[in-house]
């Protein structure tokens, strides 16, 4: 059956900070006329109803945090500071809460808070207009940023992947003790320049440049999530893969353990063990029949080779009693021991005594 949607349809949030359960009518169509033409009379009413979630889980941290950052665009005119800034995080959270995230809703909060403050520095129309322009930046990259699906989004379908090496670097990452960065723009300034300040994952010296440091200063434009074009805005909140921002390759230990596996959440490597007895090579020359124990690789020592032994004797009344060896080789060292293995010439034999030991 043909289903007739109507084009005019837009599901709306629901409000209330609550779950509904939205319901519309629609119509289909029986007819099976081969010009496609639909008789009214074969058409049938039906309804049907979707869930639509209330979501709030990003409204007490990531969407108070863009608030309070899209408080800070307007210090440059006085008007604000960091406790006022703190009043717009209440507001939004409240208002996320009760809109269940609607970006539409909450840009309307931002511009609020704005003109009431900004209208008392500015000329109304200037101050709507900047107004107008905050409330944009936070409906359409901000918000939508914050309030990210992280199981669609930040996966290997999308390019999740490419701007965590960009971005990880200036965001806050598991296991590490950096409060990543946070950025705003400065509007009472000439050209609204970007400020960017905090911490980043990795410290120092960046490798391959001239002396310069790692430093929040230098988070490129395509990781901000206050621009709509931003090409990595919308992964701002996505986890940070530690492995790739620290570019940490986990070492070879032996034999007897697997090659490591990087955890993305902290940078740790992790190994398995092989079974007890797997074959193994420990790389000493003078071991051998090397075998996994409890994750390391043992073998037997050869204390003859390893210590030199010389079992060459000048007493003409013993004679060497020759074994063979691991190697094949007939030898009277006893290589577990290392010890020289003698047996005596019969009695009555003749020797001299010259050669005879004092």
């Amino acid at each position: 059956q043909d289903v007739v949607v109507d084009p005019d349809f837009v599901l709306p949030f629901p409000p209330n900070g609550s779950d509904v359960l939205f319901c519309r009518n629609y119509s289909t169509s029986n007819s099976t006329d081969s010009t496609n033409e639909t008789n009214d009379s074969n058409e049938t009413t039906n309804n049907t109803c979707i869930l639509v979630p209330c979501r709030q889980d990003s409204c007490s941290t990531h969407m108070r945090r863009e608030a309070f950052l899209a408080c800070k665009e307007w210090e440059g005119y006085g008007v604000v500071d960091d406790v006022i800034c703190q009043s717009w995080e209440e507001f939004v959270e409240t208002d996320c809460n009760f809109w269940c995230s609607n970006c539409t809703a909450l840009g309307l909060t931002i511009y609020g808070q704005c003109i009431f403050y900004l209208g008392t520095a500015l000329p109304f129309s200037l101050a709507f207009g900047y107004c107008q322009e905050a409330r944009s930046a936070f409906e359409r990259a901000r918000c939508p940023s914050a309030k990210i699906d992280k199981y669609e989004w930040c996966g290997p379908e999308k390019d999740y992947a490419q701007c965590n090496a960009l971005c990880g670097n200036y965001k806050v990452a598991p296991g590490v003790d950096v409060d990543g960065c946070d950025c705003w723009r400065d509007r009472g300034t000439i050209n609204a320049p970007t400020i960017c300040v905090g911490e980043t994952v990795n410290t120092g010296v960046i490798p391959g440049t001239m002396g310069l440091e790692h430093s929040c200063r230098l988070v490129p434009r395509d990781c901000h999530n206050m621009f709509e074009d931003s090409k990595c805005g919308m992964y701002h909140y996505c986890p940070v893969d530690v492995c790739v921002v620290k570019n940490i390759t986990c070492p070879w230990v032996n034999d007897c353990q697997s090659d490591g596996v990087c955890d993305k959440n902290g940078g740790d490597c992790f190994y398995t063990q092989k079974q007890n007895g797997v074959l193994c090579t420990d790389y000493i020359d003078y071991t051998h029949d090397d075998r996994c124990v409890s994750g390391f690789c043992v073998g037997k020592e050869d204390k003859c080779m390893r210590y030199g032994v010389d079992c060459a004797t000048t007493n003409p009344c013993l004679q060497p009693r020759m074994l063979m060896t691991y190697r094949g080789v007939e030898t009277n060292c006893d290589t577990g021991s290392g010890s020289c293995m003698f047996e005596p010439i019969p009695d009555g034999t003749p020797c001299s005594s010259s050669m005879a030991p004092e």
